[in-house]
């Protein structure tokens, strides 16, 4: 019985640490999707055009990596994240922000 109580904590442990690993690959580097993001930036409006080439503002936790742009219809948030939260290809959607209330 102790065997499979040792047992189950290093597959406890081992789980963990593979999260946390992909939560910090999620993390790091998002400049390596920013062209994905860039590609869907404009799908909120068919009169979109970006006003320029890089992001105003990017931003990542370890499930997804965000980031903001400059269009003519306003500024644009896109998301991206992984199909399986920490595992997976990446995939990027667009949604234009909504105005904050006064």
């Amino acid at each position: 019985m102790d065997t499979v109580k040792g047992l189950f904590g290093y597959v406890v442990l081992a789980v963990c640490l593979l999260l946390a690993y992909q939560g910090y690959q999620n993390t790091s580097d998002p400049n390596a999707t920013e062209s994905l993001a860039k590609a869907v930036v404009c799908d909120v409006d068919s009169q979109c055009v970006l006003k320029s080439d890089r992001p105003k503002e990017i931003r990542s936790d370890v499930l997804g990596r965000y980031y903001d742009w400059k269009t003519t219809v306003g500024p644009v948030e896109v998301t991206c994240r992984r199909t399986l939260w920490f595992f997976g290809e990446w995939a990027c959607t667009s949604a234009k922000p909504v105005p904050a209330s006064l």
